[in-house]
């Protein structure tokens, strides 16, 4: 006969914890900053390459399914946080006075990803038999980023794509491209420090992690 259907293909507190993603991963950001020195004119308006170290995210999220295509096979809105950390630390600067000067900027990013997904596999039908996951989505993340002096708030897009597998939880990689501006560094009129101001360009880059779906036990078993 047929198989009864199951509760948890109706969105739900109970599905929306079977499918909880959490991970972490590395932040990729290449940005140019362009910065003038408060004391020496011929410093003004100088670009030097800043790199992002010890670059981390930690992320957490999960869905609901808007549509059905299969019995493991859907479209959905997920949802979720992540939080990036990282120091922008960049090339150093000779002053006429022969003096060094570099700066490390600390940066830090919250915000709440929200996307529409094509996604297939276990996490959908809740069912241990479908033993690989996979999901690619394009969506909108509102964002908070702060660096050493200044804050801001906006919003950018980006595109997302994991895979993965289930082996008592699911283990899986996620892909995050943003594709805003970064403006991560946009300070004018800066009160201390070597610089008078300073303003990156490039994007906000991307980032790439391993995730875990820490529920996965509690899926249905196969018939």
């Amino acid at each position: 006969g047929e198989r009864p259907a199951r509760k948890d293909h109706d969105p739900g507190t109970g599905a929306l914890i079977k499918r909880l993603t959490i991970g972490y991963g590395m932040h990729f950001a290449p940005n140019p900053l362009e910065v003038s020195d408060r004391e020496h004119e011929l410093l003004r308006r100088q670009t030097v390459n800043i790199r992002a170290e010890d670059a981390k995210v930690i992320f957490l999220s999960t869905f609901a399914p808007l549509g059905r295509i299969s019995e493991k096979s859907a479209l959905a809105l997920d949802f979720g946080v992540s939080a990036t950390l990282f120091t922008f630390r960049h090339d150093t600067l000779i002053t006429p006075g022969g003096a060094e000067v570099q700066q490390e900027i600390p940066i830090t990013m919250i915000n709440v990803p929200i996307s529409f997904d094509f996604k297939t596999g276990g996490e959908v039908s809740l069912n241990k038999e479908h033993r690989t996951v996979f999901a690619a989505g394009i969506g909108v993340a509102p964002a908070m980023i702060q660096n050493d002096i200044a804050m801001r708030i906006g919003a950018t897009p980006f595109l997302k794509v994991e895979a993965g597998f289930l082996a008592g939880m699911v283990f899986k990689v996620r892909g995050m491209l943003y594709l805003g501006q970064g403006k991560y560094v946009n300070d004018k009129e800066i009160a201390s420090g070597p610089w008078l101001t300073r303003r990156s360009s490039g994007p906000l880059g991307g980032s790439i992690g391993i995730a875990i779906v820490p529920f996965a036990f509690g899926w249905e078993k196969p018939f």
